[in-house]
């Protein structure tokens, strides 16, 4: 998918953060379920393809969690319940899979932190990921308090 033209290369925009982190994830990883990262691949994808298709730009993963930025609150809205009707959709699949998946739909959901601000954006580089836009700010911050 192209990128979209709100955020520049460095510098500084208004914007939302917005954090998406599956709950009760630890739970569910500390239980033996064999296909961890499937699972969570399979849980954040509709929430990705929500915010993207909105206009917003996934910029970070963190474990059970991405990390997002969006500019327009109606499209923060539109991706909010995108994510939930894709949580819906994941709770009906797991519960007719109880063999592939060990827990309930009970032990999981999806957490959701936005905040507007400004942000800060600048980039650097590692060996294994290479070049990489960095985004902070308390927008940031207090998303990530969810």
């Amino acid at each position: 998918m192209a990128r979209h033209t709100f955020l520049p290369a460095s510098g500084s925009v208004s914007a939302f953060a917005m954090i998406v982190d599956i709950n009760g994830y630890a739970k569910i990883a500390s239980s033996g379920y064999s296909s961890i990262a499937q699972f969570a691949r399979d849980v954040l994808s509709g929430g990705i393809k929500a915010v993207e298709g909105g206009g917003g730009e996934v910029v970070g993963f963190m474990g059970d969690a991405f990390y997002a930025l969006m500019n327009d609150p109606d499209k923060v809205y539109s991706a909010c319940v995108g994510i939930a009707h894709d949580l819906s959709k994941m709770y009906t699949y797991f519960s007719r899979e109880k063999e592939m998946f060990p827990f309930t739909v009970k032990n999981f959901g999806l957490k959701i932190g936005i905040e507007y601000g400004e942000l800060d954006i600048s980039s650097i580089s590692s060996e294994f990921l290479g070049h990489q836009q960095i985004f902070t700010g308390i927008p940031v911050n207090y998303a990530a308090r969810i």
